[in-house]
């Protein structure tokens, strides 16, 4: 089953002989739900002339509307099922049309990722093996004062074992799905076995240990639709910015008192900005601090934030000697509440 990651436009093409049309229809559902018995959405086109018989349908914003990405409990001991609404399956159903007459053309069945392709991948890039990390890079860095974290791992239906530190736990997966799979402390290498032939995922966690200052947890979802998990060890900067409305007073007498004042501010509110600085790291990093940068689900330490930095300057260790990255942040709501 082939994997889709529907933050980039995903084109399906019917061209066919004589055709003056075509229709899809779209079945679209979670994980652990059940298929849908009617399309989710049905769409059709006519050709443009004879010679132009090429309809092509971008099926992604449709299937992202069925993806919601809830922030989940990283702090995890053992495998389980990543949330239902974290990805969903899609079945296209193609027909051509000859004169107002559909005849059925064929089905394929997708795997829904919220992530997205580079240009340089060309058009429909996607995935079609039956064990998928849903990360950028299979080092990571750790604090040691937290237990573990976790990442996704697409499995394709069967058993699976799950070796840490020795011991092999099976899992058993009756439906294609996503799972979270824990990294702990200690721990060095996951390793995962596909029914009776090998295939081996290895993750390297580091553990840092950060004496001076607090590390600050970044959670965010990558390209591929995963979370990750990105650690800022270093400095920290916060800030406030204030906004209010500035208004004039007309005096209710010529002989005013004097403490009431010509103007008065109302409408107060402020936003809180955060800048973390990763400490000393490998070049690899710029990749997840892009994935960062370009991510629309972001989390510090379970608080929900808007990457403010919009731009970041590539950094290696022959010029720049030591690397470090500064990232500054925006909370995603308001100091005082004004949700009505």
């Amino acid at each position: 089953m082939r994997k889709i990651f529907v933050r980039s436009p995903f084109i399906v093409e019917i061209a066919e002989t004589g055709q003056t049309g075509s229709k899809i229809e779209l079945f679209i559902w979670n994980q652990n739900t059940t298929e849908p018995s009617e399309p989710t959405y049905t769409l059709t086109k006519d050709i443009v002339s004879v010679s132009q018989i090429k309809n092509s349908y971008n099926i992604s914003n449709y299937v992202k509307e069925n993806i919601f990405l809830r922030y989940p409990q990283f702090l995890i001991t053992s495998p389980e099922m990543a949330d239902d609404t974290h990805i969903a399956f899609c079945k296209v159903k193609s027909y051509k049309i000859v004169d107002g007459v559909e005849t059925y053309l064929g089905v394929e069945t997708f795997v829904c990722f919220d992530g997205y392709t580079n240009y340089l991948d060309g058009v429909n890039y996607n995935d079609n093996s039956d064990v998928l990390l849903l990360r950028g890079d299979t080092r990571i860095n750790i604090d040691n004062n937290n237990e573990n974290k976790f990442i996704n791992i697409w499995l394709k239906a069967g058993d699976y074992v799950w070796t840490s530190d020795g011991v092999d736990t099976e899992i058993t997966n009756e439906y294609d799905s996503l799972w979270r799979f824990p990294i702990m402390i200690g721990e060095n290498t996951l390793s995962y076995d596909l029914e009776t032939t090998p295939q081996y995922i290895k993750i390297y966690a580091d553990l840092i240990c950060e004496p001076k200052y607090t590390p600050v947890v970044c959670n965010f979802i990558n390209k591929s639709g995963g979370w990750e998990n990105l650690i800022f060890f270093k400095s920290k900067t916060n800030s406030i910015d204030v906004k209010s409305q500035a208004y004039q007073f007309m005096p209710n007498d010529t002989e005013y008192n004097i403490y009431d004042g010509q103007s008065k501010v109302f409408a107060f509110n402020g936003n809180e900005s955060v800048k973390l600085n990763t400490g000393w790291v490998n070049e690899n990093y710029f990749d997840l601090i892009k994935d960062l940068l370009l991510s629309e689900s972001v989390y510090l330490d379970s608080v929900p934030v808007i990457v403010k930095t919009k731009s970041m300057v590539y950094k290696t260790h022959l010029k720049d000697k030591n690397i470090n990255y500064e990232v500054e942040f925006d909370y995603a709501f308001d100091l005082i509440n004004n949700v009505i």
